[in-house]
């Protein structure tokens, strides 16, 4: 009987790490797939600096077909912004700021109910010792930050949050 219960006890944990882990996996959805590809060859480490030929490409995705496209490269961004590596951490604020900027407002309205939205807030706090991020570019983090939540002026209805500044 005790081995049943170590045995119950193992499933049990395993079915709970591969649903912390879900996340982590290739996606199946062949159009998520795309788009997680997509931004993994805009942050990837090799590049030297943000690819604008690649971050513009993922821009004209999300603009395309916003309410499609928006949870999926969320996912992939927020993947690529806990990577440990504070290039691709960069490259990945980098790519975010480029489309809160270039994107549909539905974009970076959404980006403020999104699990990305809170890995930022983290990002940007200032005495936080856990995120290199924050400790190399704190700057960058805020400007993203400010960004997303004034939203551009030129599109239809101001940004995300109207009459703040």
């Amino acid at each position: 009987m005790a081995g049943r219960g170590a045995g119950g006890f193992l499933q049990n944990l395993k079915a709970k790490v591969t649903e912390a882990f879900k996340e982590f996996q290739e996606p199946a959805d062949p159009y998520e797939k795309r788009l997680s590809d997509h931004v993994e060859r805009a942050t990837s480490e090799l590049l030297t600096g943000p690819d604008w030929g690649l971050n513009f490409e993922l821009v004209d995705s999300i603009n395309s077909d916003p309410q499609g496209s928006c949870d999926k490269v969320y996912r992939a961004m927020r993947r690529a912004l806990l990577k440990p590596n504070i290039h691709t951490q960069l490259l990945t604020l980098s790519l975010l700021e480029a489309c809160v900027k270039n994107c549909v407002p539905f974009f970076y309205q959404q980006l403020l109910y999104s699990e990305l939205w809170g890995e930022m807030l983290k990002a940007g706090e200032p005495f936080r010792n856990v995120s290199a991020t924050a400790a190399a570019e704190p700057a960058h983090v805020q400007a993203v930050q400010h960004n997303v939540c004034c939203g551009r002026r030129d599109a239809p209805g101001g940004g995300a949050l109207q009459g703040r500044e």
